[in-house]
């Protein structure tokens, strides 16, 4: 686990298909109502990013379903998370 923010969890993982490091982003689906619509939300804009590439904006790879776990397949930048830059 990378990170955890309410309703969704941060993995980064190995895509062994295609041998790179990506990061995985698990959306929980037995969520209060509020969350449920924000981790919606998170899932809806993963997939509008993905259609709009640009250099500045992080590559999405894959938006999908698992076993009843919605996730977002997405590249690794190296360095901090913002919450860890703020902290510091």
């Amino acid at each position: 686990v990378r990170w955890e923010e309410p309703g969704v969890v941060f993995f980064e993982a190995d895509d062994t298909r295609l041998l790179r490091r990506v990061s995985v982003a698990m959306v929980c689906t037995n969520l209060e109502e509020p969350l449920l619509r924000r981790a919606t939300r998170f899932l809806e804009h993963s997939m509008w990013l993905a259609r709009f590439p640009h250099r500045s904006v992080l590559t999405i790879h894959d938006v999908g379903e698992c076993e009843g776990l919605r996730f977002v397949a997405s590249e690794v930048i190296a360095g901090e998370t913002i919450r860890e830059r703020l902290e510091r």
